[in-house]
């Protein structure tokens, strides 16, 4: 009897790490959805629309991708914008094949080692030796690199939208001057020290 029903509770037991499991997949499924979706306007403003991000004008959505396609298409009419978001995808581009790159000739320079002994049991020569040593450090360099390009052109996307909001004349009224402090606050300043 007590075989039984230790088998009871142990299928008990993993139909509650199933259900957990579908709840955190679940919850990770919808986790990824904004649930505001911004007024129509003239201004760009960000969102996600299926959990990828997107802009979004007068009521009209442009997915953005990776390479910031969408983002090109909805800053088309103003030429600073343009160039802020032609630069995203320009330096994301070429981050992404010289990283890719640098991890080729990183990875592929060991294959000189094999490829220069005939016999497994012999040693590989110094000149291969020397040549996969140099190209795997041109790999790393080359993938950091790579890396570094495609971080520093991320920060031009959000220029784009930036610049391309700044440049719309918004009918709003010109905000107020600043209300100058009063001349005797202005005029006594107070120390720590004195009482």
């Amino acid at each position: 009897m007590d075989r039984f029903h230790g088998q009871r509770q142990s299928c008990a037991a993993v139909g509650l790490r199933g259900l957990a499991a579908l709840l955190a997949a679940l919850s990770l499924a919808t986790a990824c959805n904004a649930t505001y979706q911004p007024r129509p306007s003239k201004l760009l403003k960000w969102t996600l629309i299926d959990g990828s991000p997107a802009v979004v004008r007068l009521g009209r959505a442009y997915p953005v991708n990776g390479f910031g396609q969408g983002l090109i298409e909805a800053v088309a009419d103003n030429p600073r914008a343009l160039e802020h978001a032609e630069a995203h995808r320009e330096g994301t581009t070429w981050g992404l094949i010289t990283a890719l790159g640098g991890a080729a000739v990183m990875f592929g320079s060991p294959v000189l080692l094999l490829a220069d002994s005939d016999n497994p049991g012999q040693e590989p020569s110094a000149g291969s030796v020397s040549l996969a040593i140099g190209g795997a450090v041109t790999g790393i360099v080359l993938y950091g690199l790579g890396l570094g390009m495609v971080a520093s052109a991320q920060p031009r996307m959000y220029d784009a939208v930036n610049v391309y909001n700044d440049d719309l004349e918004v009918l709003l009224p010109p905000l107020a001057a600043p209300v100058p402090l009063p001349a005797a606050a202005a005029a006594t300043p107070t120390d720590a020290g004195q009482p």
